[in-house]
C-alpha cells in the first residue's frame, strides 16, 4: 500500500506552481529550495512521505581504533566538532549575505 498525504497537509512543503506542476521544496526566512517537481499532487506527496519515514541502515559498530579515539581523546573530538560547527555557520552567514531573499511566501 502506497501512502498518499494531500498536499494540504503538508504546507510549506508542497505546493502547486503557477505553471500546474506540483513542487516539493522548503521555504524558510524568504529562500525557496526546490528539491523535485512532480505533475501531480499524489506522487509528490509519496516521495516526500517517502523521505520523512525512511529508516536508515543501523550504525556500524565501532572499530578497536574508534573506540580507544572516542576513551581517550573526547576533548579532541569534541574540540573538532566545534570547530567544524564554527565554519558551518560562517558559511550559512556568508551565503545568507550574498543571496538576496527570493520574493513571495
Amino acid at each position: 500500500m502506497i501512502f498518499r498525504t494531500p498536499a494540504s497537509v503538508l504546507p510549506g512543503l508542497v505546493r502547486r506552481s503557477h505553471e500546474g506542476e506540483w513542487i516539493v521544496g522548503v521555504h524558510e526566512r524568504g529562500r525557496r529550495e526546490v528539491l523535485k517537481t512532480f505533475a501531480d499532487e499524489s506522487r509528490a506527496c509519496a516521495w516526500l512521505h517517502e523521505r520523512l519515514t525512511y529508516e536508515s541502515p543501523p550504525p556500524s559498530p565501532l572499530t578497536a581504533a574508534e573506540r580507544d579515539e572516542l576513551l581517550h581523546d573526547s576533548e579532541g573530538i569534541e574540540r573538532r566538532a566545534q570547530e567544524q560547527l564554527e565554519r558551518a555557520l560562517a558559511e550559512s552567514r556568508r551565503r545568507t549575505r550574498h543571496d538576496p531573499p527570493t520574493g513571495g511566501h
